[in-house]
Order: C-alpha cells, then sequence, then structure tokens
C-alpha cells in the first residue's frame, strides 16, 4: 500500500490524504516492530517521571530518534498509572522529549510558585550579568542521564 501516492486517503475517510493525518501514522506504526531499546532508555525515563513528580515537567535532549515514540508512550502510561491526570507530552526539534504533569503543576502550593520564580529570576539576572548558569533542573541531555557518549 502506498500511503502517500496512488493509495492516498484509503487508510481513513476523516483525512482524505493521509499525509498529516496521526491516526494513519499510529496504524502504520503498528505494522512495523519497534527498533530495540537504546542503551540507558530505562535511565531516562526514570529521570523524566522522576523529574515530572517533583517539577511538574521534564525535557531530554538528544533521544535516539527511532525511539522517541516508544519513550514518550512509556513516560506517558508510568506517569498516568502513578498518578493519574493529563499528561502533556511533546515532540521538539527532532530528538528533544517535553513532558509535563497539569496534575503536579496545579499541586504546587504558593511557596513552590514563589520558589520557581525566585529561582528564575536569579537565573534570568546571572545570564543578563554574563555570570555561567548551568542547565535548569527540568532540562537534561540524553548523555548526561545514561553517561553514554
Amino acid at each position: 500500500m502506498d500511503l502517500f501516492g496512488s493509495d492516498a486517503g484509503q487508510m481513513c475517510k476523516s483525512c482524505k490524504s493521509c499525509k498529516s493525518c496521526k491516526s494513519c501514522g499510529r496504524s502504520v506504526e503498528r505494522w512495523l516492530s519497534p527498533p530495540p531499546a537504546a542503551e540507558g532508555e530505562d535511565e531516562v525515563v526514570r529521570w523524566i517521571t522522576t523529574a515530572v513528580l517533583e517539577l511538574g515537567e521534564a525535557m531530554v535532549e538528544g533521544v535516539p530518534v527511532p525511539r522517541l515514540e516508544s519513550i514518550r508512550r512509556r513516560v506517558r502510561s508510568g506517569l498516568k498509572a502513578a498518578i493519574g491526570g493529563t499528561v502533556h507530552t511533546h515532540v521538539i526539534g527532532l530528538d528533544a522529549l517535553w513532558v509535563r504533569s497539569g496534575l503536579v503543576i496545579d499541586a504546587k502550593t504558593p511557596e513552590q510558585w514563589q520558589r520557581d520564580m525566585r529561582a528564575a529570576v536569579e537565573r534570568m539576572w546571572a545570564i543578563e550579568s554574563h555570570q555561567p548558569v548551568g542547565a535548569p533542573r527540568w532540562r537534561r541531555h540524553w548523555d548526561d542521564i545514561t553517561g553514554i557518549e
């Protein structure tokens, strides 16, 4: 079946072209076997889950592209099983995954929000003052988590 050519529009009635329909993409994805887990993947999933439960959001850059969707699903399922609520995931660029839990963010106390805002202002001040600034706690690179380069 040529989903992008002569058979376009045959997978579902709603999209007519099958070029951007996520439903069609998921169907095709089920036909293919997923690539094997990348080395260090379990550590990355654990870090994302822990960071989201603590901070409300997390972003990992440098995710092996063939594993992005699998990792996104694992993290989302793990968070929904742990606390429920709404879990938003987005692939940013080619190899970054951002995860956010509305339930965790909504549960923050005014004191937690104040600490977070104070840390953000101090970080902005340091950047404007040309001082070295490390990565925020909610953002890491795959290699930093796994120790693999």
